[in-house]
C-alpha cells in the first residue's frame, strides 16, 4: 500500500511539472491565434487521469487551471487571456474537467472495444467538454467580462474565434495524445491495475 502511494504521489508530481512547465513556456501550453489561444496544456491532464483515475483528474485539473491563473496574472498577451484573470474562470472549469475525465475514458472503453478508438475518442470528447465548461462559465459571468473586455470584443471572441478554435484543440489533442498513451500501454507505465474506480462502476475489462 506504502508503495502504491508513493508511486501515486510520484507520478501526479511528474505530471504536475509537466503541466507547469507547458504553462510557463511561451507557445507550448498555449498557442495565440486570433485574440485568444489555442490550449494544449490540458493533454497531460487527460493523459495523467486516464492512467491515475477520478482523484489524479482532479489534482492535475486543479493544476492545470492554477498555472493558467498564474500565466493571465504574470504575462497575458491575448484579449482572451485577461478573463482568466478570474481563478473562477481559470480554476473551477479544470477541476471539473480533471474529474470527468476517467468516467468518459471507462465509458468509450466499455462501449469501444478497438483501444486506439476509444482513446481517440476519450481526447476528443474530454477536449470539448473542456471548452463548454469554459465557454459556459465565461457565458454564465457575461456582465463582468463585458465590463472587463467590452461587449463587442467579449462576443467576438465567444461566438465567433472560439467556435474555431474549438476544434483545432480537439484534433490537436486526438493527434497527439493518442499515439502516446497507446505507446504508454504498451509499456509497464499501464501495466498495473490502477483502475480501482472500474469496480466501483461495474465496466469489466475482457
Amino acid at each position: 500500500m506504502r508503495n502504491k502511494r508513493v508511486l501515486e504521489m510520484t507520478t501526479i508530481a511528474m505530471f504536475a511539472t509537466i503541466i507547469f512547465l507547458m504553462a510557463w513556456f511561451p507557445t507550448i501550453g498555449f498557442i495565440p491565434l486570433f485574440g485568444m489561444s489555442i490550449t494544449l496544456i490540458h493533454i497531460p491532464v487527460i493523459i495523467g487521469a486516464m492512467y491515475g483515475g477520478r482523484k489524479m483528474g482532479l489534482i492535475l485539473g486543479i493544476v492545470f487551471g492554477v498555472s493558467s491563473w498564474f500565466v493571465a496574472l504574470m504575462r497575458a498577451s491575448q484579449p482572451f487571456d485577461l478573463m482568466f484573470q478570474n481563478p473562477l474562470l481559470a480554476v473551477v472549469p479544470r477541476a471539473i474537467f480533471g474529474f470527468v475525465i476517467w468516467y468518459v475514458y471507462a465509458g468509450f472503453k466499455h462501449l469501444i472495444k478497438h483501444k486506439a478508438a476509444s482513446v481517440a475518442a476519450t481526447f476528443l470528447v474530454v477536449t470539448l467538454i473542456h471548452t463548454l465548461l469554459v465557454m459556459g462559465t465565461a457565458i454564465a459571468m457575461t456582465p463582468f467580462y463585458e465590463g472587463v473586455l467590452g461587449a463587442a470584443i467579449f462576443d467576438f471572441l465567444i461566438y465567433t474565434i472560439l467556435p474555431i478554435v474549438a476544434p483545432l484543440e480537439m484534433g490537436i489533442a486526438a493527434l497527439v495524445g493518442t499515439p502516446i498513451v497507446l505507446r504508454l500501454m504498451r509499456s509497464e507505465f499501464f501495466s498495473e491495475d490502477r483502475y480501482q474506480d472500474e469496480k466501483a462502476l461495474n465496466i469489466d475489462e475482457k
